[in-house]
């Protein structure tokens, strides 16, 4: 699997209960998974229809705390499941200066690919940053958004002949929407030093 190019549109969508939920904008959201893929994330949300929208998502049923929420991911209006939990938390930010804002605090599992990744320099790669020490590699790798999960195999191409095509294992997802951008954070770790 190869992560998807930066430069095309992001789509992101809530479903609660199953059901599409649809009358609010996402403005961000912040996923973040380790250990066998449990995960918490953020959402930040802000009204569609200027109208009873902190009544609605404080009071009203739709966002209660324990409701179950789906967070989809993807790109050109095709997504993916890429989060699945309870709201845990719900904040509301009332300003003046900028429209009214609700952040969903969540506590559930990452979900999507358990296929490996494969990164290759100048073309899925954002940042690299590897640390080598006694028998061991990890390193953060930074790309356009991808879903992927804990435990599933990446591989880099076209880093140097040290790094190329050996088999990490991710032990961290972390997403970030925001601004029109949708980037993952993996974190991984192999056991053989490279030669």
């Amino acid at each position: 699997m190869r992560a998807p190019s930066s430069g095309t549109v992001i789509t992101a969508s809530l479903s609660v209960e199953g059901k599409a939920y649809e009358s609010v904008q996402i403005i961000s959201v912040q996923i973040e998974g380790g250990h066998e893929n449990t995960a918490g994330a953020e959402v930040e949300l802000a009204d569609v229809d200027a109208g009873g929208f902190a009544s609605e998502v404080v009071d009203d049923a739709p966002l209660n705390i324990g409701k179950d929420l789906e967070i989809h991911l993807g790109y050109e209006g095709i997504t993916g499941p890429v989060f699945s939990g309870q709201i845990a938390s719900k904040r509301l930010i009332v300003s003046q200066a900028a429209d009214t804002r609700v952040r969903i605090g969540l506590t559930g599992v990452l979900l999507g690919s358990s296929e490996g990744i494969v990164l290759t320099h100048q073309k899925d790669l954002l940042t690299l940053d590897i640390t080598v020490s006694e028998g061991a590699v990890s390193g953060q790798t930074i790309c356009s958004g991808t879903s992927v999960r804990v435990g599933s195999g990446l591989r880099l191409n076209g880093v140097s002949k040290s790094f190329d095509w050996r088999d990490y294992e991710i032990t961290g997802v972390q997403h970030l929407v925001e601004a029109g951008l949708w980037t993952t954070t993996l974190h991984s770790h192999t056991h053989h030093d490279p030669e």
